[in-house]
């Protein structure tokens, strides 16, 4: 159930259910095509959004969540719900790096010292220690925190430092195994918690990478 708020110049681009308690959801509104500012499409980077949205009886209904952001431009790209807590959120924005909230979305905080590429298009909490993230830039390549997101780092060791990383997995049975899709180059992984970077791309014909996924065992 969409929230009728959001009209049709807009989508949801990000979406998540909290692990912990699956009657609360998360979803994360664009500018229509906003995700496709890498491709030769007309997009104006510069167009709001209507931001965050929360549901907590399962997508039944949902509130705009939205204190903290307006100094952005609200258009959302991804999400990362805490394992464990239902109130700690991050999101990536299309123009203004990473936010972060503690009380489930009732206020939200800049958590972007140290991004240079603000445009973040995937972002990921290690569940083996949540202080621990990663988030991947459009153009920038990968950076990691391990301070809850307060401080970031660049980590491109290995990787071309404008790779465009769409999507972040940490292998569930060793976290120091994290692996990234790139939209130009396909897909890279560490076996040293982001320290370097190989290419993985033997067999893989199509590079432009979007998403990945990894099983649980």
């Amino acid at each position: 159930r969409i929230p009728q708020e959001i009209p049709n110049t807009h989508e949801i681009n990000a979406f998540a259910f909290a692990p912990s308690n699956p009657d609360v959801l998360y979803a994360g509104t664009e500018v229509v095509k906003g995700y496709l500012i890498d491709r030769p499409v007309p997009f104006d980077p510069t167009q709001p959004s209507q931001g965050m949205y929360k549901s907590v009886d399962g997508g039944g209904s949902w509130a705009a969540i939205n204190t903290g952001l307006e100094s952005t431009l609200q258009n959302v790209n991804c999400m990362a719900v805490h394992p464990t807590n239902q109130d700690i959120v991050y999101i990536g924005m299309l123009n203004s790096g990473v936010y972060r909230t503690t009380d489930g979305g009732n206020t939200w905080s800049n958590r972007s010292s140290g991004i240079v590429v603000t445009d973040i298009r995937s972002i990921v909490i290690d569940p083996s220690n949540t202080s621990v993230l990663y988030a991947g830039a459009q153009r920038g390549a990968i950076y990691k925190s391990v301070d809850a997101g307060a401080s970031w780092l660049p980590i491109p060791f290995g990787m071309d430092p404008e790779a465009a990383i769409r999507s972040i997995v940490i292998d569930p049975t060793n976290s120091q195994t994290v692996f990234a899709a790139d939209w130009f180059s396909g897909v890279y992984q560490s076996s040293d918690g982001g320290q370097s970077w190989l290419h993985i791309n033997e067999g893989l014909r199509t590079r432009a990478v979007h998403r990945l996924a990894i099983s649980s065992d």
